[in-house]
């Protein structure tokens, strides 16, 4: 799929200026087996459609359109809607936790800074709540209400931030702040909030800026309350 800095976004942004990650990729498995071609096609087309719709408002007839298939052929690989927003949400989840390896590989890392790897990492978190926005929003809704959702948002979720601890861990050395480790994960849930209520909440002050100036105030933040002395 596209490179990260083509994801598809928002009028407010930019193209990430991390170079740690401008090569950094969406990963989807292409299918070969043709069951699991027309399974791909009707997920493809539940993202599709929650680009213009709503859960609720989701029709399978249309999902069939979208996927070029008949409803029966939907019927056939899922049971019903809701079983196939669960294998939208999982492939999501499977996707984003592969792409999450790739992000946080310590081999693309080396050589980069505490500042370096939190840029990058407040970089991907937004782009990849943008990857697709209306998944996005549909997700974060479901996982209200439904259990199943939430464990596997969970599970997305949290093995981005064990991978991303483990990163600014490594830098803990450059931290001024008594307890780096509290501090760590005090920054990490900052920014995940904040890149979150960016990228689904629209007229906040926060929603309106660029990305380059919501980066910049993010790791500025986290600078300072860290004391990290950046000319180190």
């Amino acid at each position: 799929m596209a490179t990260l800095g083509e994801m598809r976004t928002s009028g407010t942004s930019d193209k990430p200026r991390s170079p740690w990650i401008a090569d950094l990729r969406w990963a989807r498995e292409t299918q070969q087996d043709r069951s699991k071609q027309t399974q791909a096609a009707l997920l493809d087309a539940v993202e599709a459609e929650l680009g213009t719709s709503t859960i609720d408002a989701l029709s399978v007839n249309a999902i069939a359109e979208r996927a070029g298939v008949s409803v029966g052929s939907v019927y056939f690989h899922f049971t019903n809607k809701q079983a196939l927003i669960h294998a939208m949400v999982d492939r999501f989840v499977a996707e984003w936790i592969v792409t999450t390896d790739d992000a946080t590989d310590p081999e693309r890392w080396v050589g980069a800074s505490f500042l370096d790897v939190l840029r990058g990492f407040a970089e991907f978190s937004l782009r990849g709540m943008r990857q697709a926005e209306g998944v996005t929003k549909a997700r974060l809704q479901l996982a209200l209400v439904d259990p199943e959702i939430a464990a596997q948002e969970e599970k997305g979720a949290m093995h981005m931030v064990d991978r991303v601890f483990d990163l600014l861990w490594a830098r803990r050395s450059e931290i001024g702040r008594p307890d780096p480790g509290a501090g760590i994960g005090y920054v990490i849930d900052q920014t995940i909030a904040m890149t979150r209520l960016r990228a689904s909440v629209p007229g906040t002050r926060i929603a309106t800026d660029t990305d380059a100036t919501f980066i910049d105030a993010t790791i500025e933040s986290a600078q300072a309350f860290l004391q990290i002395d950046a000319r180190r």
